[in-house]
């Protein structure tokens, strides 16, 4: 588990050629094709929506569901989080691509024999999916959800009570499977929701308001819509288990790849890599150099003069309500004066004990863990940030009583610099600083702070010769061992940055296991090595002992003219004979007693394919060892025979 962990979570990570890999496998891949299944994945956004039973647009992602509950549980936006941390919630995911088949096949064949089809058919076509449920034809609420037949409200209510430690009081629900399969879903890719504005040359986000998303959702031009063609569950005696997902094939994929590639917005923006088409501003470069203070001065008073009285207004009370550093300053250090630590944390536990629901010890003990420079800092910082929007909430509360036009000719006047005038009306010059403040907050970017690739990325478009992830799907151990070696080779022929770095999962999976075997099976051997060594010295004593007991029988063969080899030959044979007959009977016992260890096997188990089995060369060479092991442990008791004495031997009773 620490391999498999540390090969997934290690923070260096090694960047592999796909792109060239790919060609290499589609190539033929040295025989790669022929032993295993390939899967090509892709960073490709699946933006899939459909209605529920409110009428509502909701996007059948539960990731979106999880981002909005805990943004509107505890505030904040979890966007980031989820983007960085979304592996973790895999598992949650309903939508799910099916392994391919060969050839035309849509839906690999190990996946219909882990599955049964209870209804309908499997996917053939890119717009098709099918439903998974459990094997008790059961799907989980997060299904119920992506489907449309739970709302969002509920969902998220739901949701609130489980993060709140609350019961959650499960409701069966019930649909036939003519229900099921007449819902639909719609795939909107990302590059379809953007509408192009002639009059600015900009492209729009249709999405980003409820009327845009009802457009989109229920154009007929926009998205691909997507039909539920059948129901499955887990096989009977498969290891799968599934509280619901829906399937779609790798044919979506590959249809959502090229229709992106030609939408309109897609090739606008491939065809000018140096324009952002969002913006219809150039990307900014290396070449770009930041406008200077007196720069930045010019080009905000040009700007400004061509604004509409209104929003000169606006900029005029934006600029007011900016207080003076010097005012700032002085007045958190006329609060600050006099303040000890002491009076702080009186002031922080009555202000924020009843507000924060957490009582006065609790505060106090965050409060000791923090330095005097650290407690005061954050006050004076809380103070200051007070003093500024209490300014503004003033400034613009006075001048929210004044005309426009009295706002926007203010503003003309600072712009214009008249020293004569602005005395007058008792207006101070704008200082550098203000005018680059104006420029930075109110000057409309001239180039973009976007690049080429991210846009592309927000567009969805991904390159179909350069996958972002490869699987490699063997059907043996042997076959798994044998790609493993035509990587190697494939390695080895060519240039080091275009080397291969692969995570072998089942081998990670096994590694463990296969220590604990080797242990299990060094230990086995020890005590089978001291079996042997015993049962031979065994063996050698009671072929010595037969010795002793043919001794006369030994002098009437060397009398009749038999030969010390002759001799030994006889015993040798005879242990021979002994260890064959052994093996035999061994090899005999271990086929009997095999049929009920694997109905032990199977009743404990249930797993079909764990059965113990002998091969047939396994026995033949088990019974050849036990034969030459006998013939070993007979030959110093042969030799001790053959030496006797003829004479000796005749008078032995």
């Amino acid at each position: 588990m620490f391999d498999m962990m540390d090969a997934m979570m290690n923070a260096e990570t090694t960047k592999n050629d796909l792109k060239a890999f790919k060609e290499f496998l589609d190539q033929g891949g040295n025989g790669i094709s022929d032993l295993a299944t390939i899967r090509y994945s892709y960073d490709l956004a699946f933006d899939i929506y459909t209605e529920d039973t409110d009428g509502n647009i909701v996007k059948s992602d539960v990731m979106t569901l999880m981002e909005q509950a805990m943004s509107s549980m505890y505030g904040g936006d979890y966007s980031s989080y989820f983007s960085t941390m979304g592996g973790m919630y895999q598992s949650m995911d309903v939508w799910t691509e099916l392994l391919p088949g060969e050839g035309d096949e849509a839906v690999n064949d190990q996946v219909k024999d882990q599955y049964e089809l209870v209804y309908g058919s499997w996917p053939q076509n890119y717009d098709e999916v099918i439903l998974f449920v459990s094997s008790s034809n059961e799907i989980s609420d997060l299904m119920l959800y992506a489907l449309g037949y739970i709302t969002t409200d509920d969902m998220n209510e739901v949701l609130t009570k489980m993060m709140n430690g609350e019961a959650v009081n499960a409701e069966s629900m019930n649909w036939s499977y003519e229900e099921l399969c007449e819902t639909n879903f719609k795939l909107i890719l990302p590059c379809e929701y953007y509408r192009h504005d002639p009059v600015t040359g900009k492209y729009t986000d249709m999405s980003a308001t409820e009327t845009g998303m009802d457009y989109l959702y229920n154009s007929s031009d926009i998205g691909t819509t997507l039909k539920v063609v059948g129901i499955a569950r887990p096989a009977e005696g498969s290891n799968m288990m599934s509280t619901g997902a829906i399937g779609y094939t790798s044919a979506l994929t590959t249809y959502a790849i090229h229709k992106t590639e030609d939408t309109a917005i897609v090739t606008e923006q491939m065809a000018d890599p140096t324009r952002d088409v969002f913006l219809n501003l150039p990307f900014r470069t290396d070449d770009y150099v930041e406008p200077t203070a007196a720069e930045k001065t010019e080009l905000i008073r040009d700007y400004l003069a061509g604004l509409t009285q209104k929003e000169k207004a606006d900029v005029y009370i934006d600029l007011m309500s900016r207080p003076d550093e010097t005012y700032v300053a002085n007045v958190v250090a006329q609060q600050m004066a006099g303040m000890t630590r002491e009076t702080i944390e009186a002031m922080i536990v009555e202000q924020y004990a009843a507000e924060m629901g957490v009582d006065a010890d609790t505060i106090k003990g965050y409060i000791a863990e923090m330095s005097d420079e650290e407690l005061f800092a954050q006050i004076e910082e809380a103070i200051e940030a007070s003093v500024r929007e209490q300014y503004a909430a003033g400034v613009q509360q006075q001048m929210s009583a004044m005309p426009i036009a009295q706002l926007a000719g203010a503003l003309d006047m600072l712009l214009s610099g008249d020293e004569t005038m602005l005395q007058y009306a008792h207006m101070s010059p704008l200082t550098e600083a203000q005018f680059v403040y104006l420029y930075d907050t109110h000057m409309p970017p001239v180039v973009s702070e976007s690049t080429y690739e991210k846009n592309l990325d927000k567009l969805g478009y991904v390159d179909i010769t350069s996958p972002s992830t490869i699987n490699i799907y063997a059907t043996t151990f042997a076959d798994k061992d044998t790609i493993a070696e035509l990587i190697r080779e494939y390695n080895e022929s060519v240039d080091e940055e275009k080397a291969i770095t692969y995570t072998d999962y089942v081998a990670l999976l096994m590694s463990s296991i296969t220590d604990i075997i080797s242990g299990i099976s060094y230990l086995l051997i020890a005590f089978v090595s001291i079996s042997l060594i015993v049962s031979s010295i065994m063996i050698g004593v009671i072929t010595l002992i037969s010795v002793q007991e043919r001794t006369k029988e030994i002098g009437i063969l060397r009398a009749v003219g038999a030969s010390k080899r002759d001799i030994s030959r006889v015993f040798n044979a005879e242990t021979m004979i002994v260890g064959l007959g052994a093996g035999l009977v061994g090899i005999g016992m271990t086929l009997i007693l095999i049929v009920p260890i694997n109905a032990i096997l199977l009743y404990f188990t249930g797993i079909e394919n764990l059965q113990a089995a002998l091969p047939a060369v396994g026995g033949v060479i088990l019974v050849l060892i036990s034969a030459v092991l006998t013939l070993v442990a007979g030959l110093i008791p042969s030799r001790v025979a053959a030496r006797k004495d003829p004479v000796v031997a005749l008078r032995t009773e």
